[in-house]
């Protein structure tokens, strides 16, 4: 099995309370990997996506900083994120490009890597979900498998 494989540990959280919730976690590891995401339809509007892709990612990030022993953390955000875009060409990128300003301004001791992959493949039951998947699948676009970002950023970190 590849190296460290067995030290990955996945800990469940409520973002809603969060530093209640993700307890020792964080002080029993040395990486964070954040992979947080939702849409605007998903999330109720512009409002439900910011709280989730931003205030989410900000506050998980924030209590990895806190707890002192995470020195690298990983974000998943999306290709195309542009830090000077403004918001009324995109929120979702705008959106996106301020979680990754908030992550690199807690300037974590090994560094953050933040990923910038493509359309994403989460499998076939989960494409058919979202309009521009199932354009994608029916187009006959497969996407980078999640799977394959995670080995990466396991790899990587």
């Amino acid at each position: 099995s590849p190296q460290g494989v067995n030290k990955v540990k996945i800990k469940v959280v409520d973002y809603e309370r969060l530093s209640e919730t993700i307890g020792d976690s964080c002080t029993s590891a040395d990486v964070a990997f954040c992979c947080l995401g939702t849409t605007q339809s998903e999330a109720g509007g512009r409002a439900g996506f910011t709280k989730v892709d931003l205030d989410y990612t900000k506050a998980a990030a924030q209590e990895c900083k806190k707890a002192g022993s995470i020195s690298h953390f990983a974000l998943v955000t999306a290709a195309g994120v542009n830090r000077s875009c403004p918001r009324f060409i995109s929120n979702y990128i705008w959106t996106k490009a301020r979680a990754e300003e908030e992550v690199l301004s807690l300037d974590f001791p090994k560094g953050a890597s933040i990923w910038h992959p493509g359309f994403l493949n989460r499998g076939e039951e989960l494409a058919s979900k979202r309009f521009t998947e199932k354009v994608a699948h029916w187009c006959g676009l497969s996407g980078l498998r999640v799977q394959d970002l995670a080995k990466s950023m396991r790899f990587y970190a």
